[in-house]
């Protein structure tokens, strides 16, 4: 019961990490998936600075949504296509 025990509060680190990465994962494509894509939209409407929420957007860069191509899309040019 003690190793039971031990093995517990020694995974608690990783699996609070494990459910906000979850959770960061989910909120940033849903919010950008509203924005189409527009990273600064999604960050304003996020309350998040633009720099801020794109290195998250670049960690979770495997997001759900088809228009997500970060590293060929700018942030200008997604602006023209929403408009």
């Amino acid at each position: 019961e003690k190793d039971q025990q031990d093995q517990f509060f020694k995974t608690f680190k990783e699996a609070k990490r494990k459910t906000v990465e979850e959770f960061e994962k989910e909120y940033i494509s849903n919010i950008l998936c509203l924005h189409s894509g527009n990273i600064t939209q999604a960050a304003k409407a996020a309350g998040k600075d633009r720099r801020e929420f794109g290195r998250l957007v670049k960690k979770y860069q495997h997001a759900d949504c088809s228009f997500l191509n970060f590293n060929k899309t700018s942030d200008s040019e997604m602006m023209t296509t929403v408009n």
